[in-house]
């Protein structure tokens, strides 16, 4: 598969399953609509940059920023599960 197909349905899938579990947050009246309506507004405004950009750099580009992204999560946890 292309990584510019297989990075956007990764998106895609990831926003479906997130929305969805919000509803158990929002029935038991634990979200912040001051912490919400901005993280929802961020999420919209990078899903169309990322698919305006997605259309313009090369399958390589994305690649590399994909494994980036990846190994900085991977890092971050190892440090928070290590405790540094």
């Amino acid at each position: 598969m292309p990584v510019k197909v297989a990075a956007g349905t990764s998106g895609l899938v990831l926003g479906l399953v997130d929305s969805s579990a919000v509803w158990v947050y929002i029935n038991h009246g634990a979200v912040l609509p001051v912490l919400a309506v901005p993280a929802i507004a961020g999420m919209m405004l990078g899903a169309r940059l990322g698919a305006r950009l997605l259309g313009v750099l090369q399958g390589a580009s994305v690649r590399r920023m994909v494994i980036a992204v990846l190994l900085f999560a991977g890092l971050r946890s190892l440090t928070k599960g290590l405790g540094w």
